[in-house]
C-alpha cells in the first residue's frame, strides 16, 4: 500500500458569461456539487470580459446590473496587488483570476467560427488544455450550443445545474424592448425587400473576384520591320498592269449578235498606275507599319473590359419610391459603363477585330460592252449589269428609298419603372456613379446592372472593392454588398498575334 498523495486537488474551469448574468451570486453557489476539489480557480478569458464590457451600457435591467458587477469584479483585479480574487473561503476555495492573454487557439481557425462568442471560447478553453495539459480544466456553462461544440473536440465540460440560475424576470423594460422588436419587424416587412448578388460573365454568383490580367508588350523595332517584310514578300507591289493598247473583238452570245454589239478592252490609265505606285501601295506599307506598333493597344483595349453584373430583385410586397442604386469602386479600382456599341462588341475575339489593313486594289484594264443602243451599254446599265454578271439571273429590281418615319413628338418623360443614370453614362472611368428609379416594382424580372473595371496596366498587383447598394425613401436600411477584387498581372507578347494577322489576309 502506497503512501498517500499529498498534492492539491485543483479544478480549473473557464467559465462561459451566463454564469456572470444568469447565475446566483459566486459566493452562493454549491460549488461542492462540482466534486471533491480543495480549490476551484475560474479563469475568466478574453472573449467573456469583452462580452461583460459589452452589456454593461445596456442600462437597468438585470442584464445590466449583473454586467457591471462582473465589470467592478474584473476591474477589482486588475486594480489589486493579486492575481486573483477570492469569492468563497471554504471548501472547496473558489477564486477568480482574469486572464487577457488566453486567446481562442489559431490552429482551429478552419473548425471553429470565431465570429461567435460561443466558438471564441471553446478557442480559448482548447488553447489552455494544449499548454497545461496536466491539469485539471474544463468549460462551465449553461449553454448546450457550447457543450457540443467542446465534445467535438474532446474537452470537458459541466453543465450548470437549473438550480443555479436566478428566477425568471418579469421586467416591463424587458416586455417594451420585445414589442418594439415586433413593430420594428412589421415595419421592415412592410418595406421592400431586396435581393442583391454579384455574377460573372458566365453567370455563375461570386462574392469575390480574382482574376490574372495580360498585359501585351509592344512590338520591338526589329521585330515590326520583319513582320512588313513578310508583307512585301506576300504581297509585293506589282509591275504588270495589263494590256497597255485598246482591243476590241465580238460579244459573244445570240442577243450581243442581235443587237451589234462589241466587247471593248480599256487599258488601266496612267493616273490609276501612278497613284497605285506613288501612293497607294506606300501607305499601305505604312498602315501595316502602324498597326503593328499599335498592336499591344488595340489588345490591351479589348482586356480592360473587366466585367461584373449586380443582379437585383425587390421581393417585397411594397414597391421602392425613388430608389438610388449606387456603385462605388474602392482601394486601387475604378468603374465605368461603355457606350451601347462598345458593350456589343465586347464579346467579340481580340484577333477577329483587329485585322491588318488589306494589300490595294491593282489598276487592270477591263473589257466592256459596247452597244449601238447608247441606254443599254455602259457597265453600270442594268443590261449591262445583267449580261456581264456571272451570278445574275433575273433583271435587277428598282425599288423607292425608305423614308424614315416621323419622330415621335409625343410624350418623352421618362419611364417611372425604368433605371436611368443619374449623372449620364459613365463612359470614362470613375469612383462612383448611381442610376435611379422613381417607383421599382415587386414581383418581376430581375434588374441586371453591369459594371466594368478599369485598371492600370502599369501595376504588378491590384487590390480594391466594389460596393453595390440599394438605397429608397421607404427602406430604412440600404442593401449592401461588397466584392473584394484582387488582379494579379501577366506579360504576354504579342509576336503570336502579328502572325496570326498576317495568316489571316488572303491573297
Amino acid at each position: 500500500m502506497g503512501l498517500p498523495s499529498n498534492k492539491k486537488r485543483i479544478l480549473h474551469l473557464v467559465p462561459d458569461t451566463n454564469l456572470f448574468i444568469q447565475c446566483l451570486p459566486l459566493g452562493e453557489l454549491p460549488w461542492s456539487a462540482l466534486g471533491d476539489f480543495e480549490e476551484i480557480r475560474l479563469i475568466v478569458c478574453r472573449p467573456v470580459q469583452r462580452e461583460i464590457d459589452n452589456q454593461k451600457n445596456r442600462g437597468n435591467d438585470r442584464v445590466g446590473k449583473r454586467a457591471r458587477t462582473a465589470y467592478k469584479l474584473f476591474r477589482n483585479i486588475i486594480m489589486g496587488d493579486s492575481d486573483h480574487i477570492v469569492v468563497r473561503e471554504d471548501k472547496p476555495i473558489v477564486k477568480v483570476y482574469l486572464d487577457v492573454r488566453l486567446l481562442p487557439n489559431q490552429e482551429l481557425t478552419d473548425t471553429l467560427d470565431y465570429s461567435k462568442p460561443d466558438d471564441e471560447i471553446v478557442g480559448c478553453l482548447h488553447k489552455f488544455k494544449q499548454d497545461c495539459q496536466s491539469k485539471d480544466i474544463r468549460l462551465l456553462t449553461h449553454d448546450s450550443g457550447p457543450m457540443a461544440t467542446a465534445d467535438s473536440l474532446s474537452l470537458d465540460f459541466i453543465a450548470i445545474s437549473d438550480n443555479w440560475l436566478l428566477q425568471p424576470e418579469h421586467n416591463e423594460t424587458e416586455k417594451e424592448l420585445v414589442r418594439l422588436r415586433n413593430r420594428v419587424s412589421q415595419l421592415q416587412n412592410a418595406e421592400p425587400q431586396f435581393q442583391l448578388v454579384c455574377v460573372d460573365r458566365q453567370g455563375e454568383e461570386i462574392e469575390q473576384l480574382e482574376i490574372e490580367y495580360p498585359v501585351y508588350d509592344p512590338m520591338t523595332e526589329s521585330d515590326i520591320s520583319t513582320f512588313v517584310q513578310l508583307l512585301r514578300d506576300r504581297f509585293p507591289q506589282e509591275s504588270d498592269f495589263g494590256p497597255r493598247e485598246q482591243m476590241e473583238k465580238p460579244a459573244l452570245g445570240a442577243v450581243a449578235g442581235v443587237l451589234g454589239s462589241r466587247m471593248v478592252y480599256s487599258p488601266a490609265s496612267d493616273e490609276a498606275i501612278a497613284k497605285y505606285m506613288q501612293q497607294d501601295y506606300p501607305n499601305w506599307i505604312r498602315e501595316c507599319e502602324n498597326a503593328f506598333s499599335s498592336l499591344h493597344e488595340r489588345l490591351q483595349e479589348k482586356e480592360r473590359q473587366l466585367r461584373l453584373t449586380f443582379v437585383a430583385n425587390n421581393l417585397g410586397t411594397r414597391p421602392a419610391k425613388d430608389v438610388l442604386f449606387q456603385i462605388d469602386a474602392k482601394g486601387q479600382l475604378k468603374v465605368y459603363v461603355p457606350s451601347t456599341d462598345e458593350e456589343e462588341s465586347n464579346g467579340q475575339d481580340a484577333v477577329d477585330s483587329l485585322p491588318l489593313p488589306y494589300p490595294p486594289r491593282v489598276p487592270r484594264g477591263r473589257w466592256k460592252l459596247n452597244s449601238q443602243f447608247p441606254n443599254l451599254s455602259g457597265e453600270n446599265s442594268p443590261f449591262a449589269m445583267n449580261i456581264l454578271s456571272k451570278d445574275s439571273t433575273h433583271w435587277p429590281s428598282f425599288e423607292m428609298p425608305v423614308v424614315p418615319p416621323l419622330l415621335n413628338l409625343e410624350d418623352r418623360r421618362r419611364d417611372p419603372n425604368t433605371f436611368y443614370y443619374r449623372l449620364g453614362r459613365p463612359v470614362v472611368p470613375v469612383t462612383s456613379f448611381g442610376l435611379e428609379c422613381e417607383q421599382w416594382r415587386h414581383g418581376i424580372d430581375n434588374e441586371y446592372f453591369d459594371v466594368y473595371l478599369s485598371v492600370d496596366d502599369g501595376q504588378e498587383n491590384i487590390r480594391g472593392a466594389i460596393e453595390c447598394s440599394i438605397h429608397a425613401d421607404n427602406l430604412s436600411s440600404p442593401k449592401r454588398i461588397v466584392i473584394p477584387v484582387r488582379v494579379s498581372m501577366r506579360k504576354v507578347n504579342s509576336l503570336a498575334f502579328a502572325e496570326q494577322f498576317i495568316g489571316d489576309i488572303k491573297n
